[in-house]
C-alpha cells in the first residue's frame, strides 16, 4: 500500500503494483520494481565484474571526502560518487585471477584548471614523505589561493588517506607523516587544487598522480 501526498494527483511512496514512488533530491520520483531473475549460477565473467565493481567501489568510499569536491558539480543530478565510479570503473579489469587497478588513470576531480605541474614525492626524510609540485599562476584565484586534496593509498586498499585542504597549493610542498602501514609497501599519491566557494567545474583541476615504494 502506498501513501498519497497532495492528493490522488500527486506523488506518492511506496509501491503500488509494479512501481515504486520515492523521493530523490526533494523530487517525487515513481520507478517500476526490477525483474527478479534467479540465476543458481553466475557466470565467470559477472563474477569477475562484480569484483571490479567492488574493488572500485572500495577505492572511491575511501576517497569520498575528496570525490565529493574533485566530482561536486555534476550534471543529470547524479552524485559526485556516482559520476567518480562511472569515470574509473573501467581502470579495474580482471587479470591473472584478481583485479588489478591502473593507479595511474585514476581520476578524484575533474576540471579545467592545470594540473599540478612536476608532481613529485621524495622520502628523505626519516618519518616523512615530501611532496612537491611547481608553482602555476591559477593557485591565485578571485583573490583565494587555493585548497590543496590530496590522497595517499596503499597498492591492495587496505591503506588510505585523504587530506582535504591541509595546506595550499601555493605551499608548493606537503609532508605525510610515514607509518608502520606505510612501510614496505608501494603507495599511489594523488594531488588537485581548487576553490570550493563556487559551483564551477574549471575552479578545480585535474588529478595529478605520483608512486613511491617505501
Amino acid at each position: 500500500m502506498a501513501v498519497l501526498f497532495n492528493g490522488i494527483l500527486g506523488g506518492f511512496k511506496g509501491k503500488v503494483g509494479s512501481v515504486v514512488g520515492a523521493k530523490w533530491k526533494g523530487i517525487q520520483t515513481m520507478r517500476s520494481l526490477p525483474e527478479v531473475v534467479k540465476r543458481r549460477h553466475k557466470s565467470e565473467r559477472c563474477r569477475h565484474d562484480r569484483a571490479c565493481f567492488g574493488k572500485a567501489a572500495i577505492l572511491m568510499r575511501d576517497a569520498l571526502k575528496l570525490v565529493r569536491v574533485g566530482f561536486g558539480v555534476q550534471k543529470k543530478q547524479r552524485t559526485a560518487y556516482v559520476a567518480a565510479m562511472s569515470e574509473n570503473r573501467k581502470f579495474f579489469y580482471w587479470e591473472d585471477d584478481q583485479v588489478k587497478i591502473d593507479f595511474p588513470q585514476i581520476k578524484l576531480s575533474r576540471g579545467n584548471l592545470p594540473r599540478l605541474d612536476h608532481f613529485t614525492i621524495h622520502n628523505d626524510l626519516e618519518d616523512k614523505l615530501v611532496v612537491q609540485w611547481d608553482w602555476h599562476e591559477s593557485f591565485y584565484l578571485n583573490k583565494v589561493f587555493c585548497d590543496l586534496f590530496l590522497f595517499v593509498c596503499r597498492e591492495d586498499l587496505d591503506y588510505t588517506k585523504c587530506y582535504k585542504a591541509d595546506a595550499k597549493a601555493s605551499d608548493l610542498h606537503f609532508e605525510i607523516p610515514i607509518t608502520n602501514d606505510m612501510k614496505g609497501h608501494q603507495l599511489h599519491i594523488y594531488g588537485f587544487y581548487g576553490i570550493n566557494n563556487e559551483l564551477k567545474t574549471d575552479r578545480f583541476s585535474g588529478t595529478s598522480y605520483v608512486t613511491i615504494t617505501l
